[in-house]
């Protein structure tokens, strides 16, 4: 399954934030994103249908740091079943998630961000095939975190 991943910015995209006070350099964040991402990346399970590696909530800019939101399409067929989307996240903050397969779609809040990777999950049943998943995760507030998902047939 090819998925097609993008990243884009809310509404003050190009409004400059203060840096998270728990970087003091570029270097230093650099290596908190990798130390986090790393982390996610270690708890995937390998009988996925879809893995998707960790990616910062917030990139390093010379005007400070821009949250980044996650959206990810693809143009496959989902056969009927149950489908659960889990959601690895390690850091700080808040997300909020979108699921969809075809013409079904949950969204909610997830379990706050930890230091050491958190996990919640979101599931969806399809009655029939479907086409197209999109997959949509939202950091709120001052979230700085690295996010990865699954997706994982379960019914």
């Amino acid at each position: 399954m090819t998925l097609v991943a993008s990243a884009c910015t809310g509404a003050d995209a190009g409004a400059p934030s203060s840096p998270p006070t728990t970087t003091s350099s570029s270097a230093d964040f650099v290596a908190r994103m990798d130390t986090l991402m790393a982390s996610v990346n270690r708890a995937q399970d390998s009988n996925a249908v879809v893995t998707v590696p960790a990616r910062p909530t917030v990139v390093q800019r010379t005007t400070g740091v821009q949250t980044m939101i996650i959206r990810d399409e693809d143009a496959g067929t989902w056969p009927a079943g149950t489908y659960r989307l889990v959601v690895r996240c390690a850091g700080e903050g808040v997300l909020v998630a979108h699921f969809s397969l075809g013409d079904r779609s949950v969204i909610r809040q997830l379990h706050d961000c930890a230091g050491t990777t958190s996990t919640d999950a979101l599931e969806l049943v399809l009655d029939r095939a479907a086409p197209k998943s999109v997959v949509v995760l939202v950091p709120a507030g001052k979230s700085m975190a690295a996010v990865g998902y699954q997706i994982h047939k379960i019914g």
